[in-house]
């Protein structure tokens, strides 16, 4: 009976270090600023849901902004984020930003923006735009000529 009431505690002394360990790695394995659960608006037939963002390194060696989006289609003819809407994006006074060319791990490009997404359908998408200091991004969306009011959502930029 000792013997179990020792293997128990010894495994659960285990599980807790692997807990911690994986939870410790997990946190620094990615330098992001601020995570968006659940930040959803409507684009023209686009549903746009920002979920996440991170500081990815450019193909020049410069701080991007990368963010990550959901996105579902409930028209009739495929549209893109950046193709079919107007995407503005600043820091500050700094004017536009540049789109970032980035590269994930599997060694294709991070910057996904102007993928046509088919009617009825759902994508998962990557705005990447290169950073000239540490000031939050506003990034508006909209397109007035296709009748589609501005939304503007703000990202905060830290390492």
């Amino acid at each position: 009976m000792l013997h179990m009431k020792k293997l128990a505690l010894a495994l659960c002394a285990g599980l807790m270090a692997l807990c911690l360990c994986a939870c410790g790695s997990s946190s620094s394995s990615k330098s992001s600023a601020e995570t968006y659960d659940g930040t959803t608006f409507t684009l023209g037939n686009l549903v746009v849901t920002a979920y996440d963002q991170e500081i990815v390194i450019d193909t020049g060696g410069n701080d991007c902004l990368a963010i990550y989006l959901h996105v579902i289609n409930k028209g009739t003819t495929p549209e893109s984020v950046m193709g079919t809407y107007n995407v503005s994006r600043n820091q500050g006074s700094t004017g536009t930003l540049k789109v970032g060319v980035a590269y994930g791990t599997n060694g294709n490009p991070i910057h996904t923006a102007e993928k046509r997404i088919a009617a009825g359908t759902s994508a998962d998408v990557c705005m990447c735009f290169k950073l000239v200091n540490k000031a939050p991004v506003s990034v508006t969306f909209g397109n007035a000529k296709l009748g589609v009011a501005e939304t503007n959502l703000s990202f905060k930029v830290t390492e």
